[in-house]
């Protein structure tokens, strides 16, 4: 029988998850209904298609990262009592709001992975009018600056005071609420927790990398936790500042090993040709709606739709009850009915029958300097066009797609870079990313798998036979 202060839940990648103290709270977190939506959004979108072990949540990769939390605040409780003088130390509700923040780090993310982000909002959108939908104040909008949607849907969701999730938390301990967002966005009482949150080793990517490879089948890429946890410790900036990072000597290789395995997950599962050609059949789907409201065309729910869910598509803020009902469900949905919501558009019914019947856009076989060539000439995007009109009902422009796949092993900003501290008396810091070794294996920082081309299944050896021709 497990003593009272432990709550317990099994995991596939953790086994047996031990939540002791005050981090049993966690547990009691789980019934608030912005922790909930999270099992209603999979963790990677469309990679299930391809990779059928890959059904994990957002919740389930939320609930490991709370535990990994958990386990990185029990190793640097104990360290901090060695190294740190006591005022620096992280006491009770750091460590409890480490936990927390690691359950919460995801609460604003929209359905299918980064498409609905990068396609309905935009790298444009307006953070004014969002903040004023979301009833966030400008003294908060000024003091955090979020980057990404998501980001400020997060602090929303944390903060507003009739959440569920914001009364769980007060309930506990007074200004908690608070201190996680500050935590999640880089302004905390104890600096150095920051970088446990976002940075080169994090627990969120202490997770994702070992969840995403053991549920997808790619044990090569999973990552020795209890090393890496174990190898965390503390070193002195110049200014005398202490920061958490991995001891050089011990630490060096387990840290290789993380970065080699994400770089792996993103050539092998993030990265796979049909993911994408599904990812973006979807994106052209929302493409295409917007386009249609832009142009004036009326969009229907579909009697099924929540209303927040075109409000979006049509570039328009919405409060965050309408956030809450967006998920994977309500994106199925529009894409089931898509012949009522956008009454009979060829080009959305079409998008909408391949996405159902799984039948992505096929990445050509041609390499990819080939294809940047190609499309250098302007002309021969409208011959592209023209082949792909002969396959498709609707406009050809939204059924093919160029662009270049990459991603980036590190991170540029420093507040952001993972540190290695030396075997010193006083030891001292240096970036993960400068060491050599990482230098040498990673000579550059943005991994290019080269441009790619994304066409009709019918349509793929006529357009490489264009694209041959014409090289």
């Amino acid at each position: 029988m497990w003593h009272s202060g432990i709550r317990v839940v099994q995991d596939p990648v953790h086994g047996l998850m031990k939540f002791e103290r005050r981090e049993a709270f966690i547990i009691d977190l789980l019934r608030a209904a912005e922790v909930q939506r999270l099992r209603r959004i999979k963790q990677l979108g469309f990679a299930c298609f391809v990779f059928p072990g890959v059904e994990h949540s957002r919740f389930t990769h939320a609930l490991g990262t709370a535990y990994i939390a958990a386990q990185v605040g029990r190793h640097l409780d104990s360290v901090a009592r060695e190294l740190l003088p006591e005022s620096l130390r992280p006491d009770v509700h750091a460590l409890q709001d480490l936990c927390v923040a690691g359950l919460c780090h995801d609460l604003g993310h929209g359905p299918f992975s980064h498409v609905w982000e990068r396609v309905v909002i935009g790298e444009n959108w307006d953070k004014q009018a969002w903040a004023i939908a979301l009833n966030i104040e400008d003294t908060a909008l000024k003091a955090h600056d979020f980057n990404k949607w998501h980001e400020m849907v997060t602090y929303a969701l944390l903060t507003a005071p009739s959440g569920q999730l914001h009364t769980l938390l007060e309930q506990n301990a007074v200004g908690s609420a608070a201190r996680v967002a500050g935590l999640l966005y880089g302004h905390y009482y104890l600096p150095y927790m920051c970088k446990l949150i976002s940075g080169d080793i994090d627990i969120d990517r202490l997770d994702y990398v070992s969840r995403d490879a053991v549920m997808a089948g790619l044990p090569s890429c999973t990552v020795q936790l209890d090393r890496l946890i174990a190898c965390l410790t503390f070193g002195y900036d110049k200014s005398r500042h202490p920061w958490v990072g991995l001891n050089e000597r011990k630490g060096l290789p387990v840290a290789v090993e993380l970065m080699t395995s994400r770089a792996q997950l993103h050539e092998v599962l993030y990265l796979h040709k049909t993911i994408l050609g599904m990812e973006w059949l979807l994106g052209n789907l929302l493409l295409r709606l917007r386009d249609l409201a832009r142009d004036g065309k009326e969009l229907s729910t579909g009697g099924v739709l929540p209303d927040g869910v075109l409000e979006m598509i049509r570039s328009k803020p919405v409060s965050l009850d309408q956030v809450m009902a967006l998920d994977d469900h309500a994106i199925w949905m529009l894409v089931q009915k898509i012949k009522e919501v956008a009454h009979g558009d060829p080009t959305a019914v079409a998008l909408g029958k391949r996405i159902m019947e799984r039948d992505p856009l096929r990445a050509v076989s041609i390499g990819g300097e080939k294809v940047q060539a190609f499309f250098a000439d302007r002309a021969n995007s409208k011959a592209v066009e023209a082949v792909v009109a002969k396959f498709v009902e609707g406009e050809p422009l939204y059924f093919y797609k160029e662009f270049p796949v990459s991603f980036t092993v590190w991170e540029q900003d420093t507040k952001a870079m993972a540190y290695l501290v030396g075997d010193e008396e006083t030891p001292e810091l240096r970036f993960l990313s400068a060491h050599p070794r990482l230098r040498h294996l990673f000579s550059d920082n943005e991994r290019s798998l080269g441009t790619r081309l994304f066409v009709p299944r019918e349509s793929l050896r006529e357009v490489e036979q264009l694209i041959s021709r014409k090289s």
